[in-house]
Formats: C-alpha cells, structure tokens, sequence
C-alpha cells in the first residue's frame, strides 16, 4: 500500500480495498437485511468522523 492511499481522498474500489472495506460492508448488508425483514420502516445511519471511510464503503458495496 502506497503512503499516498492513506492520505488521500479518493474513492476506493474492489481491486483496491486494502483496508478489507469488503468484508464489512458485506456485514453492513447483512445487518440491513435483517432490519428490512423485521420492519416496514427502518432508519439506519452510518456515523463517523469526516475522512473515516463512509464514502469508501459506499463505492465498495
């Protein structure tokens, strides 16, 4: 991994997730899926500091 990745705001993709994006986005689809079983109304909201990724796991989902 290039030091430039890291500092970086770019939008990452599969053949470059080398935070491992995938596997939790994976866990993220799954845990909608659940709610949407449990529930016709469901908020669900992904929370972190500007920079921790929630437009990266977007783009990998």
């Amino acid at each position: 991994m290039e030091s430039r990745n890291l500092l970086g705001d770019d939008p990452v993709n599969a053949a470059t997730d080398d935070l491992d994006r995938k596997r939790f986005g994976d866990h993220v689809v799954q845990v909608i899926n659940r709610v949407r079983v449990q529930s016709e109304s469901s908020v669900i909201a992904l929370v972190g500091a500007w920079g921790s990724g929630k437009s990266a796991l977007s783009e990998i989902l």
